[in-house]
């Protein structure tokens, strides 16, 4: 199942991304990697995502169209009043990270791990900068 419940041994909600159940893989080849959803800021999402999904607990949580998604992502900037800034869903992949670093939520070797990267180059741009 791509969402997986809390269990005795983890309290919080994750996400199973590309499940080997259903042969998917990422573009590393990779299975089965978790997203917890165990930020202060995402502790509902889990319960949250469980009363959205439509499908069976075996399905795909998200069955997204990238043309779809973006379009959903423009129009919840209009509504924000943000149709004069330009903002691109990949700058999510980013936020999150830079959130975790700058209030200490996540060490570097936990934001690596959540975000998935291989290098360590990567990381750099999470790095504590004098401002």
């Amino acid at each position: 199942a791509d969402l997986v419940r809390p269990t005795p041994q983890c309290s919080f909600w994750a996400v199973n991304l590309h499940p080997s159940s259903r042969g998917e893989s990422s573009k590393l080849l990779l299975s089965d990697e978790s997203l917890m959803l165990d930020s202060s800021d995402l502790l509902r999402l889990g319960t949250f995502l469980d009363r959205q999904r439509t499908g069976e607990p075996d399905q795909p949580l998200f069955k997204p169209q990238y043309p779809n998604v973006k379009k959903s992502f423009e129009k919840a900037q209009e509504r924000c009043g943000l149709k004069n800034v330009k903002y691109v869903m990949h700058q999510a992949r980013h936020g999150g990270p830079s959130h975790d670093r700058r209030h200490k939520l996540r060490s570097l070797v936990e934001v690596k791990q959540r975000g998935r990267w291989v290098g360590d180059s990567s990381l750099r741009r999470y790095e504590p900068h004098a401002r």
